[in-house]
């Protein structure tokens, strides 16, 4: 993977000389303010420390927030496939950097890595010498193309995108696809995918997409797959059929939607 290189640029940048002046107004930005400043005003390297454990699981993870590691590597797996690029190199690199920011997010100061120990770590992920162990569940998946998608922003309702799912395994796949706002329609939303088999789902802008925050443009489509029997029809499936159990795999998928902002007015003229 390239990006680790990127991430040792982003450590080299963000913690130069100058790294006390630089990052005071960062720390006062909403999910980077390491908790020591955000409630007692303390700063320290350590701080800092904070402040990249967060950009690095926002870089890997699409958000701050703590990631569910298999999910992410499975997301992961689609982008490599699509680009040819599935290694097991990429598993190892992704898994350390999480593994790296979880240290650097701890909510005791003194229980952060400094920022040598982490550059050397990043330096040594960025080696391919290593043995490296694939991980079994992340095959288990049905492919789904794209993972974002993009509508015009404007008052046009009824604007189409296609979602292709693919199941190269041998088994039959049960997906359910949910979004967690009513700007769209899913069709369908749910069914089953035979093995070696493609299913295609359309999602639909409504016309509430014009109601809106100008500050929101982007919205999620959550989908599940699981294996289940060949005789399940899609009438049948229901939530339960995705609630994870012993001997079954749930896989979740999260398909962004972006609404494409508008140019200025000035820019169209």
């Amino acid at each position: 993977m390239s990006w680790c290189p990127k991430l040792q640029i982003l450590v080299y940048r963000d913690f130069d000389n100058n790294s006390q002046a630089a990052t005071t107004s960062r720390l006062m930005s909403p999910g980077y303010c390491a908790p020591e400043y955000f409630l007692e005003g303390k700063s320290s390297s350590k701080s800092d420390i904070y402040s990249l454990g967060v950009m690095v699981t926002e870089l890997v993870t699409g958000s701050k927030k703590g990631p569910d590691l298999t999910k992410v590597l499975r997301r992961w797996r689609h982008r490599w496939i699509k680009s040819s690029k599935h290694t097991p190199l990429g598993y190892q690199q992704v898994t350390k950097c999480l593994e790296l920011a979880q240290r650097c997010i701890q909510i005791n100061p003194t229980a952060r890595p400094d920022i040598v120990y982490v550059m050397d770590e990043l330096n040594t992920i960025d080696s391919k010498g290593g043995q490296f162990q694939e991980i079994p569940c992340l095959e288990d998946m049905v492919g789904i193309e794209p993972l974002e998608i993009h509508f015009p922003f404007k008052l046009d309702p009824q604007i189409s995108h296609s979602i292709e799912m693919t199941n190269d395994t041998n088994d039959y796949i049960a997906f359910m696809a949910k979004a967690r706002s009513r700007c769209f329609r899913i069709e369908p939303d749910k069914g089953i995918v035979p093995p070696g088999s493609k299913c295609s789902v359309t999602v639909t802008t409504q016309a509430q997409v014009n109601a809106l925050p100008n500050n929101h443009h982007k919205e999620e489509i959550t989908v599940l797959s699981t294996r289940v029997d060949g005789g399940l029809a899609a009438m049948d499936i229901t939530g339960d059929v995705f609630i994870e159990k012993e001997g079954t795999v749930v896989d979740e998928v999260i398909v962004m939607v972006v609404f494409d902002k508008p140019p200025p007015a000035d820019e169209e003229s």
